[in-house]
This record gives structure tokens, sequence and C-alpha cells, in this order.
């Protein structure tokens, strides 16, 4: 586990007085950007909830510091870390969105691995799990049983997105999306599990740095599945789909 401390400048306000700023801070680690979860201890008093805590307030070109906790498995000790955040005002301003990087402690820094797929050539078929669509660039992977829920198998996959723009272009938010899994070769829709896709991680990526989000579906009871087909319905104006087998065994 790691904890950060951001001094966040306010923003001009206008007439209306001082406002209560507040960060948006999302982390992710590692040359997949894997999401870190936050967590709140003593002394480390996390985000202040907008509805229901009292909130900062801030005099213009003031600042207040605050203690966010992380945590991550302890094996990503060393590995670049990535901090997004755009702060944002009681009226709803949002700021411009900065990128803060450097490695976790614990170990010896690792070197800033940068994430260079190879994407699979453009065809019109699916694409199997684990190769990446040119543009935008993305792949599935990973799906595999996680257990049962009231009488229905469950399962969880992989997504992860590249950032392909440069520093100078705008960084992009490609975790707001839609995802349909189907199952079985005649192709029957799965039910996707409420803070799967689209709904835990929707931060933005820092240019050429990728996040990596896991989904969560179920079968209807008593279905069973050996392969799985997962369709993208939101990145880009053409429609990404990949397809494999649903590994053995559990994560």
């Amino acid at each position: 586990m790691a904890c950060g401390e951001d001094d966040l400048d306010a923003h001009q306000q206008d007439q209306r007085g001082p406002a209560a700023a507040g960060p948006l801070p999302t982390v992710r680690y590692g040359a997949l950007g894997k999401p870190a979860a936050e967590f709140t201890d003593a002394g480390i008093e996390g985000i202040p909830d907008a509805i229901s805590d009292d909130l900062p307030r801030v005099k213009p070109g003031g600042a207040y510091t605050l203690t966010v906790g992380v945590a991550v498995p302890a094996d990503a000790a060393g590995e670049p870390v990535t901090i997004t955040t755009r702060p944002s005002t009681m009226f709803e301003d949002t700021g411009d969105v900065d990128f803060f990087e450097g490695p976790f402690p614990g170990a010896v820094a690792r070197k800033d691995s940068v994430l260079h797929p190879r994407p699979a050539p453009d065809t019109d078929k699916a694409l199997a799990f684990g190769q990446w669509k040119a543009d935008p660039q993305m792949t599935v992977d990973h799906v595999r049983p996680e257990g049962t829920a009231g009488g229905r198998a469950t399962f969880c996959g992989v997504l992860t997105v590249r950032n392909t723009a440069t520093v100078a272009d705008l960084p992009y938010t490609p975790m707001k999306k839609s995802l349909r899994v189907y199952y079985g070769h005649e192709l029957k829709e799965a039910e996707l599990i409420p803070s799967g896709a689209g709904a835990a991680d929707t931060g933005f990526i820092a240019p050429q740095r990728a996040a990596t989000h896991t989904f969560h579906f179920s079968l209807p009871k008593g279905a069973k599945a050996e392969s799985a087909t997962v369709e993208e319905t939101d990145l880009g104006s053409s429609v990404p789909t990949f397809e494999g087998s649903i590994a053995e065994g559990t994560s």
C-alpha cells in the first residue's frame, strides 16, 4: 500500500465566493495501467464526498492538502504509477487534467515501461482474445470463470485500452464504454453484472499509456459455455469484437 499527498491549487472563482474544491484522482500502475484501490485509515481521510462530507473551502489562489490511500498488490512495489487528477468545484466547474508519474515505494524503481502493442491487420472478422485492434488500440483477454451467484455461473474478463495520443494531444476517456457479451455458438447474450464495464473506471488515460478494467458477467441458471464473444459498442466508429475460449479454472 502506498499513500500520496496532493497539493491542489484552487482555480479562480467567480463572485459566488469561495468554493469547495476537490480532485478526481485515478491511479493506475504498470504497463497495462492496472487500477489501484482507494482506502481510508487513521490519518488517511481520503477524498471528501460531495454529498455527505463537509467539503474544504478554499479562497481563490489558495490551496489545501489531503492524504489519499492507495492499495495495490505487494508485487506492485517499484512499478511505475500514473496519478490523474482533475480539480472540480461545488459549482461543477472543472480544471485541466494533470498527470503525475513515479514508482511505487518498497522496491527498486522498475523501468518506466510503455506498452507498444502490435495491432492485428484490419479485418472484418472478430479478433481473438489477446489480439490488439489498431484503432482505437484495445484488446480483451483473460475471460475465465469466477464462481456462482444465485445459482448462476459468473465470469470475468479484462479490457485494456491504450491512448495513442502524443503528449501534445488532449487525453481522453475510453473507459466510458458499453460492452455486450455473448456465449456459445448460438451467441446468446450474457448478463453484465453491475460495477462491470464502464462503471468502475472513467478517469482519463495519460498519453502513451494504457488502462485496464475488469468486467463481470453471468449466464442463466443451468447454462454452460466454453467460448465467449465480447463486443465493444462505443469506442470509435467501428465495432471491435473479440472472441475465444473461456479459460479453465478460476481467476
